[in-house]
């Protein structure tokens, strides 16, 4: 039997899915989270969560990797961990370097890192040689304009640290730009908020050729 740290999870149906996949195969885990009420909001009325199942439930910043990492050393040592994991994209840099620090298996930190930014992937792929739309990363919304004016319309643009398509638009020109459904991404209870990182995002030639 293995004892999983699981780092945050996904609010919805992988913060049930996953804990109970973990335990019906026999292993336990020990949830860490700073604030276990974002997920029990989610939970059916009247059942339990499953991630209260966990054998342990503990409480830490987890948006601070820097200071996760010595107390989930500390952790470790009480607790004998066997493997770190989340089912959150936002998490998946912090499992990376707390598995490294533990001497865990699990993917390069630096890794990572690149693949759950897209300014950040953009860079490796082009210092890669690898073939792609031109594309700017900008920190406000003047850098912006001045950027797709550059690259030209169509374009795509995108916030580089949130997960998969979110608040991703195809803009058309300078006009559909500023269109509400364009401006500023909002903070919602399911991004991850109080991450100190600058909102930054990043603007690409739009293409109709398949993917």
């Amino acid at each position: 039997m293995g004892h999983l740290l699981m780092i945050e999870s996904w609010v919805g149906s992988m913060s049930r899915l996953l804990p109970r996949t973990v335990r019906e195969s026999g292993h336990e885990f020990t949830f860490l989270t700073r604030d276990l009420h974002h997920y029990l909001r989610s939970a059916p009325e009247g059942a339990s969560h499953p991630l209260l199942g966990a054998h342990n439930v503990l409480t830490l910043d987890t948006n601070d990797t820097q200071a996760l990492l010595p107390r989930v050393e500390r952790l470790h040592a009480a607790l004998g961990f066997d493997g770190v994991i989340t089912s959150c994209d936002y998490y998946l840099p912090a499992v990376a370097e707390v598995a490294a620090r533990l001497g865990l298996p699990g993917a390069p930190p630096g890794a990572v890192a690149d693949a759950c930014r897209k300014d950040a992937t953009r860079r490796v792929l082009r210092a890669a040689e690898v073939p792609g739309p031109r594309f700017a990363v900008c920190a406000d919304w003047a850098q912006t304009t001045e950027a797709a004016r550059e690259i030209g319309y169509p374009l795509v643009i995108k916030p580089v640290d949130l997960c998969a398509g979110m608040f991703v638009r195809r803009v058309d020109d300078e006009d559909d730009l500023f269109r509400p459904s364009t401006g500023p991404w909002p903070t919602s209870p399911s991004t991850r908020a109080a991450s100190g990182a600058p909102r930054r995002c990043s603007s690409k030639n739009s293409s109709k050729a398949p993917k």
